[in-house]
């Protein structure tokens, strides 16, 4: 096998064509190269284990394929997927070989990332948002991919928490949804963009606003008595890999099935191709939920999402990560 070295790939193109192979196990990381927010100042970088003129049919296994886009500070920056997690969905499967694979792929793809990085600093266009933080934060990676990560980083790990991953037929919720109806007094719209600062408070995730505001959404409105204005009593955004977030309902509305009102109706819109003026059509959608939030738990399963797999968030403190000790 030849050794690792990870490609800057310019056009997605090929790689695009490799994870539209593996539907829905790369859901989110396709979604994420696709998305419109990727704007050219960005300096979004697209790494694969593999060359741009390569053919999909000879590749050298395990595959990993990443997305990166640093200029996001505060927010997931680091999109990963690797063949491996095909086959393997619990880190104690996999083999001793496998484990050094993944292992060696992980510690060359930071690699990348930081050299790339430091390139900037002479370069005479700077990316947005540059000088970049020196955390790198990861989206929600298969447990497989981090638990490699994190048993590696030493003291570069900043933090890691864990999430169960729910996988939405986009299909099966709008057919579920199709016939409901919301309670009397309730209506179907869009967060209103002055109410975006009581979605960011009642997020347990730490959410910027002005990506809110970007990314698709629904909300379910009721007439405010006192003022008679239109406000958001519940709320769901898809963020930029259409990943299901931020549902929520203001306690003195619940009951009501509103949570699976509002969810369902942007999974619907996925579904249609309707959700944006992009027509971003899937098959699948996912959400991440914590394993002791009961609530979002159960509005998964009434919408028919089935339990898929553990994952991870992990922040990895990037300018040290070289000069440790990595561990493999």
């Amino acid at each position: 096998m030849n050794p690792v070295q990870f490609f800057k790939h310019e056009d997605p193109s090929l790689i695009l064509q490799y994870l539209s192979h593996h539907l829905p196990a790369t859901i989110a990381i396709f979604h994420r190269i696709q998305s419109p927010q990727n704007a050219p100042e960005r300096h979004a970088c697209l790494f694969a284990s593999f060359p741009p003129n390569s053919s999909l049919t000879e590749l050298d296994l395990p595959v990993t394929v990443s997305f990166v886009d640093r200029s996001r500070h505060n927010e997931a920056q680091l999109a990963i997927f690797n063949s491996l997690c095909l086959q393997v969905k619990r880190p104690e499967d996999l083999s001793k070989e496998s484990y050094q694979l993944l292992s060696d792929h992980l510690r060359q793809l930071l690699k990348a990332i930081k050299d790339i990085g430091d390139s900037f600093a002479t370069a005479d266009i700077k990316p947005l948002n540059y000088p970049f933080s020196s955390t790198l934060r990861s989206t929600a990676l298969h447990e497989v991919i981090a638990t490699v990560l994190v048993n590696n980083l030493g003291q570069s790990k900043v933090y890691h928490y864990l999430w169960d991953q729910w996988l939405f037929s986009t299909a099966t919720v709008k057919d579920l949804i199709l016939s409901r109806r919301l309670p009397e007094g309730y209506e179907l719209g869009k967060v209103p963009p002055e109410q975006i600062d009581l979605v960011v408070s009642t997020s347990k995730v730490k959410r910027q606003a002005t990506t809110l505001l970007s990314n698709p959404n629904s909300a379910i409105l009721f007439t405010n008595k006192k003022t008679k204005q239109k406000e958001a009593v519940a709320w769901a955004h898809l963020t930029v890999d259409k990943s299901l977030s931020t549902l929520y309902v203001l306690p003195e509305h619940r009951g009501k099935g509103l949570a699976k009102m509002v969810a369902g109706s942007l999974i619907r819109d996925l579904c249609d191709g309707t959700l944006d003026s992009e027509k971003t059509q899937s098959d699948w959608c996912i959400a991440q939920v914590a394993a002791d939030n009961v609530e979002s738990q159960a509005v998964c399963k009434s919408l028919g999402a089935e339990l898929d797999v553990r994952t991870a968030t992990v922040g990895i403190e990037l300018d040290s990560f070289v000069d440790d000790n990595w561990r493999i």
